[in-house]
């Protein structure tokens, strides 16, 4: 039997029960954007660990997920590489965009994005199982697709980990995320946010924050 996709895997796992309110996509009306502080450049990562269990040997994924921050600009890059039970897919995203801020709120504003889709629908012949590597952006070609909204992040300083207010992969937005500890509209003081923080940034499987890399 074949195994569930990542995507898929996470897509259904991270599908909550409401659709996200509708701030989580911008700053609030009053805010004044500050300047971009210089701890948010950098390079922040998110581990994607593998929905493959050892018991299973012929299945196996290479995954990245980053931001790169340089000012006022970002780059979010989605990658994946998946081979299971000898059928490989390759999925590709990449969104370029501006920031905005207001204390500890960032706001992620897309200008661009691009992505790829490989599938294979039929297993060679003879075909072995080899560990899947990141796919190189450069060797495929990347296409439009649709821009998706702006959307929130929380720095939380303590751990330097940004986390979406709603959960987000390959420029979707899931029904599911911080917003849900949240008393109102962009809280970060309420010990119903503050318990939410600590389990969002310390899950051991599908983690929502990007860590900023040392």
């Amino acid at each position: 039997m074949r195994k569930i996709s990542l995507i898929f895997f996470a897509s259904f796992f991270l599908s909550g029960t409401c659709s996200p309110p509708r701030w989580v996509y911008r700053l609030p009306q009053n805010y004044k954007s500050s300047k971009i502080s210089e701890e948010l450049n950098g390079l922040w990562e998110r581990p994607v660990l593998s929905p493959y269990s050892i018991s299973d040997p012929n299945s196996g994924i290479a995954a990245s997920e980053i931001i790169k921050i340089t000012d006022r600009n970002y780059t979010k890059e989605h990658l994946y590489s998946e081979n299971v039970q000898g059928l490989q897919k390759i999925q590709i995203y990449i969104e370029t965009g501006k920031i905005e801020t207001d204390g500890t709120w960032i706001l992620l504003k897309p200008e661009n994005a691009k992505g790829f889709l490989y599938e294979e629908k039929k297993k060679k012949k003879n075909s072995s199982f080899s560990p899947p590597e990141l796919p190189s952006i450069e060797k495929h070609k990347l296409k439009d697709v649709k821009l998706p909204k702006p959307l929130l992040f929380y720095l939380n300083r303590p751990d330097m980990t940004l986390l979406p207010a709603a959960m987000e992969r390959m420029g979707r937005t899931f029904e599911y995320g911080l917003y849900e500890n949240t008393v109102h509209p962009y809280d970060a003081d309420s010990e119903k946010f503050l318990n939410g923080l600590n389990s969002a940034t310390h899950k051991k499987f599908y983690r929502q924050g990007y860590r900023k890399r040392r």
